[in-house]
């Protein structure tokens, strides 16, 4: 039975109930179980929406990603399908979404998604839980194989995907 993941992700006060520590850990989780779906160094995406928090969650997360030897592409202030779709169209093994969308300012949240874009399984996140109950690192990377995080990605390939679709859609209407 999940206890923190609630139907869209993990949510709740930030750096009360939702702690850099939980975030550090809680990718370090995730890292363990997606590390087996991938033969090469895996990367992920990370974004964010304007909750004063979100650079402290990021950071975390991206930290325990680095950790596990994932390289991190830091997508900065973007909406929630932005992650989705940098995900489904790059190699990454997943990407993660800081945001509460509609909860108060105080509040915050973490949704992770797979490398097809989409919201984790259940099964993913009991697995996640489990490990977060119990943590146990085999292989922790060193040197050369941690991971390094890149920030500055452009969100124009985004932004031309959802222009391209609306432009479709105007030629269909006529």
């Amino acid at each position: 039975m999940r206890k923190l993941f609630g139907t869209d992700g993990i949510r709740g006060i930030a750096n009360d109930i939702l702690t850099p520590e939980l975030a550090f850990s809680l990718s370090q989780a995730t890292a363990q179980i997606w590390h087996k779906k991938t033969p090469s160094r895996p990367s992920i995406f990370i974004g964010k929406d304007t909750r004063h928090s979100g650079s402290m969650l990021e950071s975390a997360m991206a930290a325990g990603f680095c950790s596990m030897g994932y390289d991190v592409h830091l997508l900065g202030e973007i909406p929630t399908p932005g992650v989705a779709w940098f995900v489904k169209n790059s190699e990454a093994i997943g990407g993660v979404m800081i945001s509460a969308s509609h909860n108060p300012a105080p509040d915050n949240g973490i949704k992770l998604f797979n490398h097809l874009g989409e919201k984790l399984s259940d099964d993913d996140e009991v697995k996640i839980e489990t490990w977060l109950a119990e943590p146990e690192i085999a292989d922790r990377p060193t040197g050369g194989e941690v991971g390094v995080i890149r920030s500055g990605i452009s969100p124009a390939p985004y932004l031309n995907a959802l222009c391209e679709t609306v432009t479709s859609d105007l030629k269909t209407l006529k």
